[in-house]
């Protein structure tokens, strides 16, 4: 094997899963004790999965590598590991988010500013990765929320895809067609009142 840490093969996994291929959950229910080895594997062995400063973050089979690794430790499905992993993605960025909000409202430095959820300190390696994200939006004029309002509605829209993914297909496609009629019904309704005013 290379001993160059950007080569490909670090990509494999280091061990070989001890399942059987052909039983896989495609929902599982996750407990606390699954959760924080999935966050313990992401940390230790998937950067190309959350560090957008990694060699190969942008190249899908190296993504799909790891995936497919964590699905084999977990005997499920890819898709529900991505939705984990956006989820706590999603969750550990909203904690920041209401962390920093409590900071700029005065609170000092102790236990107000602290987060509650039990998984915010097992996902502090994401903080180098949100940190891209949170120096772009510092340049940015507070007065000018745009880009983070578009922010909000990509992690939702990113949040419904995830969630249809892991539905049958007929239940797929019912949600999207409800989400569709709403989408449609509040657009008609903002359309009378812009005309109405």
């Amino acid at each position: 094997m290379n001993s160059n840490s950007n080569s490909f093969d670090s990509f494999l996994p280091k061990i070989e899963a001890d399942i059987d291929r052909d039983y896989r959950v495609s929902r599982l229910t996750w407990n606390s004790e699954m959760t924080m080895k999935l966050i313990e594997a992401l940390e230790a062995e998937c950067h190309v999965l959350w560090n957008a400063k990694h060699a190969f973050y942008k190249d899908k089979i190296a993504r799909h590598a790891k995936t497919v690794y964590l699905a084999d430790m977990f005997r499920t499905t890819t898709e529900e590991i991505n939705r984990k992993i956006h989820n706590l993605r999603t969750q550990y960025n909203n904690e920041l988010r209401k962390m920093k909000k409590k900071q700029e409202a005065g609170f000092e430095r102790s236990a107000a500013l602290a987060s509650g959820w039990e998984y915010f300190e097992a996902l502090s390696f994401l903080k180098t990765a949100s940190s891209m994200n949170e120096s772009t939006m510092m340049s940015i004029d507070p007065l000018d929320t745009t880009l983070e309002v578009e922010s909000v509605n990509a992690i939702f829209g990113d949040f419904v895809a995830s969630e249809l993914r892991t539905l049958r297909t007929e239940s797929r496609k019912k949600l999207k067609r409800m989400i569709q009629k709403a989408i449609l019904q509040v657009g008609e309704e903002e359309d009378v009142n812009i005309y109405s005013s």
